[in-house]
């Protein structure tokens, strides 16, 4: 029998660069998490590199910012 692995979130590379561009938009954790759709828990959590985002996260988080997924990735 062939077991597969759960598929993992990508890390964000340089969580920093959220942290950033959340404080250069004028955003606290709070309101970011209501624009993407998380809790302001989670925020941290990824700003902190503890925490994986979905594709879908990702996005949202990108457009937020106004920024790519790549500039969140890098």
């Amino acid at each position: 029998m062939q077991t597969t692995k759960p598929r993992q979130r990508p890390l964000i590379q340089n969580p920093e660069a959220v942290r950033r561009r959340r404080l250069a938009a004028g955003l606290g954790q709070v309101a970011l998490g209501e624009k993407v759709g998380i809790t302001h828990a989670h925020v941290s959590k990824i700003e902190n590199g503890k925490s994986s985002a979905g594709a879908g996260v990702l996005f949202r988080l990108a457009g937020a910012l106004n920024c790519t997924v790549e500039d969140l990735l890098a």
